[in-house]
């Protein structure tokens, strides 16, 4: 009886395969017998990778929910604002408070005045800042919901979210200060013009 060494047994083995006939490509030579520890690092790998792409997903279906949530906010913010220019319309200022007689003109030297007294009125710029808050004058809310109203007054296409810098950011304020100001401006136009850009924001959350 021959006995067969104990490495005999567990030694792979190994066998060359031959290619097909019109194959190009050289043999293959298989290891016979080393296959569990590589399969177990296999399905290391596999899991892992297959984690990573459950996790890019929650993070991409997360960031989905927080571009939708901010643009929703922003179409109620312009809403709001052109419910504020309907009540009141201001030019050369910022914001009116009072009414009738006493009503009266804010700028930015007499901001105090609305802690005194009820919004009644507003400018185009204004009115969506107050839409947000004063407190949130240059949070990325204003910023953005100001940028909707400078694409939707100037035809330029809308796109909701998108941040430009600073100095554009500023130039545009200007643009719609001045819009806003015109001699031939009317309430309407303003209050118009918010709500176009309102329903822009509502239409890009409907089509993501």
């Amino acid at each position: 009886m021959t006995l067969m060494s104990p490495l005999a047994r567990t030694a792979p083995v190994r066998s060359t395969t031959e290619p097909p006939e019109g194959d190009p490509r050289p043999g293959v030579t298989l290891l016979q017998g080393a296959g569990p520890a590589g399969s177990v690092q296999g399905s290391w790998w596999h899991r892992r990778r297959a984690r990573r792409e459950e996790l890019a997903i929650l993070r991409a279906a997360e960031l989905d929910a927080a571009r939708r949530a901010e643009l929703h906010h922003m179409a109620g913010v312009l809403a709001e604002a052109a419910s504020l220019v309907d009540r009141g319309w201001v030019q050369d200022g910022w914001l009116q408070v009072g009414s009738g007689a006493g009503a009266r003109t804010v700028t930015t030297r007499s901001l105090h005045l609305v802690d005194e007294q009820a919004v009644t009125g507003a400018c185009l710029v204004g009115a969506v800042v107050q839409g947000v808050g004063l407190a949130r004058i240059s949070s990325q809310l204003t910023r953005r919901s100001l940028d909707v109203v400078w694409q939707t007054v100037f035809d330029v296409p809308v796109r909701p979210g998108r941040a430009c810098s600073p100095e554009v950011h500023r130039s545009r304020v200007r643009d719609l200060t001045r819009w806003n100001d015109a001699a031939s401006r009317r309430q309407e136009d303003v209050a118009g013009a918010l709500r176009r850009a309102e329903r822009h924001v509502l239409q890009s959350v409907t089509s993501r």
